[in-house]
């Protein structure tokens, strides 16, 4: 899922039955499941996987899935998959990832307590016992690293999640290698990437790309009302639509408030050069104060998509398409700015900029980001330099 609907506490995750690691159902992603099974059951299973697409389609769901099978030797350990293996040439071949929920291996990995399973993340502790925040720390890292040269407890196999790679700083990254350049028997590495542009080359060259495609608007409406029964049907095909294929992304937006943000962001977004003051206040209580950083994010993630769409569009000369009829006058205030995509990219930058100093290490006021973001808007939407 994309960030904003991740589970931020051991007490969210417990009660969520959509999490990663809980979540036995995955839909889209049949050409991905067919090659890590082919894999399988060719008996030449790559010891590091790195899962590629945009974030919130599924890779995280997915490398779950994958781990489940693995943990439980494609089905044969815990006797109720789809089938066993043929990897040590004892068993029948898989045809499936998915593995009885009630079977131990899987009922172990939901509870974040199977023996020979490892994940890494942001936010775990470094060596001194602080969290580290923004990125997976190289003490942890090792630790995982030292973790898979050991023997197994309970499976034949030992599997490290990497959720995600892009987390890495460049220690953590050179402490992963040392595994994935001399992996060691019955290891397998689950890299999770929405940027692999960004990744190490030594780490993309040492692992088999597993390319996930983003889902079409009618699964994601579907998954949407499936994960959250309440939305409404016309609400869960709109935020269909603004998550660009992204289930994670529109459960984060339908979490955060939904249309409603949207709205005011695009009522908003469609008079730029003169943006209503009590219009501006009324978003701002949306987003700020105490227990909504959530709606914060997802408000950065709107204006971040919007604007990148509007580019695209002037761009190519193609759209976009709105998705109501406030978005359409928001399309139209800013293509009337002219001068091409620039001025709306210079618009674009400073948002994301302001926007961004609520967080580490400014820490702003919420509240008064978005009063000064309309006003930054207004001014360099009238020519201002």
């Amino acid at each position: 899922m994309a960030k904003a609907a991740r589970a931020t506490s051991e007490e969210t995750q417990t009660i969520d039955p959509f999490e990663p690691r809980r979540n036995p159902h995955l839909e889209g992603h049949d050409e991905a499941e067919a090659t890590v099974l082919d894999a399988w059951n060719s008996g030449r299973f790559p010891h590091a996987w790195l899962l590629c697409g945009a974030e919130g389609i599924g890779k995280a769901t997915f490398a779950y899935r994958l781990a489940r099978f693995i943990l439980a030797n494609g089905g044969a350990e815990d006797g109720g998959g789809e089938g066993g293996s043929n990897l040590f040439g004892d068993a029948l071949a898989a045809d499936g990832l998915a593995i009885s929920g009630e079977s131990q291996t899987a009922r172990l990995v939901a509870s974040a307590g199977h023996p020979d399973m490892r994940v890494l993340t942001r936010g775990m502790m470094d060596a001194a016992g602080k969290p580290t925040a923004t990125i997976i720390n190289v003490f942890q890292t090792r630790r995982v690293v030292d973790f898979t040269y050991q023997t197994s407890a309970i499976s034949p196999w030992r599997v490290v999640i990497v959720d995600p790679a892009d987390d890495f700083n460049t220690s953590s990254a050179n402490a992963i290698l040392k595994a994935l350049e001399e992996p060691p028997p019955r290891a397998a590495f689950l890299l999770i990437s929405h940027s692999p542009g960004g990744l190490l080359p030594t780490i993309r060259s040492r692992c088999r790309k597993l390319q996930f495609k983003a889902l079409d608007d009618d699964r994601v409406a579907s998954l949407v009302r499936r994960y959250r029964p309440e939305t409404p049907e016309e609400e869960a095909r709109t935020l269909a639509r603004i998550a660009e294929g992204s289930v994670g992304r529109a459960l984060a937006y339908q979490a955060a408030g939904g249309l409603g943000l949207f709205g005011d962001l695009t009522a908003l977004l469609s008079r730029p050069r003169e943006p209503d003051i009590g219009h501006v206040s009324r978003l701002a209580d949306r987003v700020a104060g105490k227990g909504r950083e959530a709606a914060y994010d997802a408000l950065g993630d709107l204006m971040d998509w919007w604007f990148k769409r509007l580019v695209r569009g002037i761009a190519t000369g193609e759209g976009p398409a709105p998705i109501d009829t406030a978005d359409a006058q928001a399309i139209a205030a800013f293509r009337d700015l002219g001068g091409g995509p620039g001025p709306v990219l210079t618009i674009r930058d400073r948002a994301v900029e302001l926007l961004g100093q609520a967080h580490p290490p400014a820490n702003l006021d919420r509240r008064q980001i978005t009063f000064a973001l309309f006003t930054e808007m207004q001014r360099l939407s009238r020519g201002g330099a």
